[in-house]
């Protein structure tokens, strides 16, 4: 295949002299192109190659300028390999014509050889050049998606983000009835989950590019868990008069692989459909076997997929409109998350539509689990044990955090201090005996994992022995290892409900009220 990049350009007094130093190259394999004279020369180097080869005869000193104004306007990765053929002494018009370039001097006489290996170590050097270019326009393109993704990322962010502060003004107002304070404090929750969803889609990525996303995996239902996510998505369909179909085979379907994370590659593909599914649509989930493997098939007859994007629609801050005038939002990330978690399953996932407008399905692959499940006993709901004259130590920088866990905690009627720096928590737990110890991590001046080595290190033993909850917005993997190792009992992430929250306290409180009675 002809590339223009590795043409040597020949520029020597005659057209005969020109034919025969090419045909010394093309020996060699070399694609050599002889030229008229310096202009088309010029014309030349603007179409690509890899060296120019000039004979210092055929220079005269009139054209001499558009040959120096052609290699000083090469592009930043560009320094063209000149060589040139010389006789003795100084050849003509050097002192401007050397400062244009990367300019080699071979004096004759030489060999055949000689000016072959000069122009291959050229052309390597110019191939590095080439790939500079290459590795420029790469970065070039990777930074346009990245500012592309960044934008859209804070068009998601701020969006739900002016519902919430508009509703909370209106709230603040004391104006709406009760009907319409139900109807924000339902807009809010739902534009608050909406951020939450895009940090863990953002978190899950980052994960994933690091090599830190993990998996517990046990035997579950596939059948059930599918059955489930129906009913739960069935009141959202039914607000666009869509209407979802469930074709799920007799028995429970065993499958290995972490159940949270099939829940979210299903909900992922079950949400995409409801939102490119117009009013009065129907979407389709079906559970089939064939040959060792379960397919979970989610077809829908909504907008469809552009042929041209398909083979990308699993691809990460690739989305098929980026622009301003898109009409569903989201950050694009969901499909690429739930084709590595099915990926890191033995599993696959594949897209399949026959245009815009024919809609699209989606099909999920995952190995047949042998093993029968056996009949568990279901968990026991969780419950919040009472929480009377329980000490709870609070460490937060946040003001509103700590008014929050404090509203929480109170309603429990718990015993409560509340501190804002983990100095200041440090000097309290002393006096104050904490049964729970509740601690943000990142604080100025000292962070959470300094109070909590001081207090494993204490001489007093029911302070060194306190249960410790590790409360924070850094939500890594190697973060909640961390959190451990330090000494604290559980780590848990930002956002948290007060469901969450009582929870954690009452299952480490547990502990400290036995030993207080016992006592």
């Amino acid at each position: 295949m002809f590339n223009a990049s590795e043409r040597v350009l020949i520029l020597a007094p005659s057209e005969n002299d020109s034919r025969v130093a090419a045909i010394v190259l093309h020996e060699a394999d070399i694609t050599a192109v002889g030229c008229l004279d310096i202009k088309d020369l010029c014309e030349q180097i603007f179409k690509g190659c890899g060296v120019i080869v000039i004979a210092e005869e055929a220079l005269p000193n009139e054209q001499l300028h558009l040959l120096e104004h052609c290699l000083q306007h090469q592009q930043p990765w560009s320094d063209l390999p000149v060589i040139l053929m010389t006789g003795q002494g100084t050849p003509r018009g050097w002192e401007s014509f050397s400062a244009s370039g990367n300019i080699s001097l071979l004096e004759r006489p030489f060999s055949r050889l000689t000016l072959i290996r000069a122009v291959q170590v050229a052309l390597r050097a110019r191939r590095k050049q080439y790939q500079v270019q290459q590795l420029l326009a790469q970065q070039e393109q990777a930074a346009l998606k990245r500012d592309e993704f960044f934008a859209t990322l804070s068009h998601e962010l701020r969006t739900p983000l002016n519902v919430i502060l508009g509703w909370t003004e209106l709230l603040r107002t004391g104006d709406l009835n009760p009907d319409a304070r139900a109807d924000a404090l339902a807009i809010l929750e739902r534009n608050a989950q909406m951020q939450k969803a895009l940090i863990d889609d953002l978190l899950d990525t980052s994960r994933i590019i690091t090599g830190k996303l993990h998996f517990e995996a046990t035997p579950f239902s596939l059948t059930n868990l599918l059955g489930s996510l129906a009913k739960t998505f069935t009141p959202r369909a039914r607000e666009k008069n869509i209407k979802v179909e469930l074709h799920l085979p007799d028995g429970e379907r065993p499958v290995y692989a972490d159940e949270s994370r099939m829940t979210q590659v299903i909900t992922n593909l079950i949400t995409n459909s409801i939102k490119f599914t117009a009013e009065n649509g129907i979407i389709q989930i079906f559970l089939e076997e064939s040959g060792g493997q379960y397919q979970v098939r989610v077809k829908d007859n909504g907008r469809g997929i552009d042929p041209t994007f398909l083979p990308y629609v699993f691809d990460r801050l690739k989305q098929e409109d980026m622009s301003t005038t898109r009409a569903h939002g989201g950050l694009g990330l969901g499909l690429a998350i739930s084709a590595y978690i099915v990926q890191q399953h033995g599993g696959k996932l594949v897209a399949r539509s026959d245009g815009r407008g024919k809609g699209s399905e989606f099909i999920l692959t995952l190995p047949v689990y042998k093993e029968s499940l056996k009949a568990a006993k279901p968990a026991p709901p969780l419950t919040t044990l009472p929480l009377d004259d329980l000490r709870v130590l609070v460490v937060d920088d946040s003001p509103d955090i700590l008014t929050l866990i404090n509203l929480w905690l109170m309603k429990t009627h718990a015993t409560v201090k509340l501190t804002s720096s983990a100095r200041e928590a440090l000097e309290a737990i002393s006096t104050f005996k904490p049964d729970v110890l509740l601690s943000d991590i990142g604080m100025p001046e000292m962070d959470g994992y300094e109070p909590i080595s001081r207090v494993r290190n204490h001489t007093t033993p029911s302070i060194r022995n306190v249960p410790a909850i590790a409360l924070t917005a850094y939500a890594k993997d190697e973060e909640r290892a961390r959190a451990l190792k330090a000494g604290f009992q559980m780590h848990i992430s930002k956002p948290i409900s007060s469901d969450q929250l009582l929870t954690a306290v009452s299952s480490l409180a547990s502990a400290s009220l036995l030993k207080r009675e016992l006592h």
